[in-house]
C-alpha cells in the first residue's frame, strides 16, 4: 500500500499469473459518487475496471493474456499506460465536467457566451 501526498493509498500487484491490478481509495470518494463518477469511469475504462479490492473504492485489472495493445513498439502501450496513470485524476475530473457542462449551458442560454 502507498500513500499519496494528498491523502490517496494506492494497492498495486503484478505477478506471472494473475492480472496487473491498481486500486485506489480515496477519502471523498463517496462524495465523488455523487456526481456520476461510476459511469465515466465506466466509460473510461470499460472492462478495466473490476469490483474493487476490499478496502478502496476503485480497482483497475489488466489481464496480459487478454488486454495486449496492438503492435509491438513501445507506443503501443504508451496510451494504456497513460490511461491507468490517470486514475485518480479521472476519478475527480467527473465533478469539473459536470460542472463546466452546467456553466457552459448557462452561459448559452442567457446569452453571455464568448
Amino acid at each position: 500500500m502507498t500513500l499519496d501526498f494528498d491523502g490517496a493509498f494506492y494497492h498495486v500487484t503484478s505477478s506471472r499469473d494473475k492480472p496487473f491490478t491498481v486500486s485506489i481509495k480515496l477519502k471523498f470518494f463517496l462524495d465523488l459518487e455523487q456526481h456520476s463518477t461510476d459511469e465515466v469511469l465506466r466509460g473510461e475504462y470499460g472492462d478495466l475496471l473490476v469490483r474493487p479490492l476490499e478496502g478502496y473504492n476503485v480497482t483497475l485489472s489488466l489481464d496480459f493474456n487478454i488486454h495486449l495493445p496492438k503492435g509491438d513498439s513501445n507506443d503501443a502501450w504508451l496510451s494504456l499506460v497513460r490511461k491507468i496513470a490517470m486514475l485518480k485524476r479521472n476519478c475527480f475530473a467527473t465533478v469539473f465536467e459536470k460542472y463546466f457542462e452546467y456553466q457552459t449551458k448557462q452561459e448559452l442560454t442567457n446569452g453571455n457566451h464568448k
